[in-house]
């Protein structure tokens, strides 16, 4: 939903995304993790590239 305004402003970029809106914004993601993380602790924040490539899909296997 969000991803055709994030193309036209932060494409190549990463951003971190609370609640619906971008909180912060850089080219490097630890740098970007670093601020975010003094920031904003203990919030749920997503981070990501802005990028019009599928996301990576991560499965998470159960012990059982």
């Amino acid at each position: 939903k969000m991803l055709p305004s994030l193309l036209c402003r932060y494409r190549g970029q990463f951003v971190a995304i609370s609640e619906g809106r971008v909180v912060d914004y850089d080219k490097g993601e630890m740098r970007l993790f670093d601020r975010v993380h003094k920031r904003h602790f203990g919030s749920f924040i997503l981070i990501a590239e802005v990028t019009d490539k599928p996301p990576k899909e991560v499965f998470i296997g159960s012990p059982e």
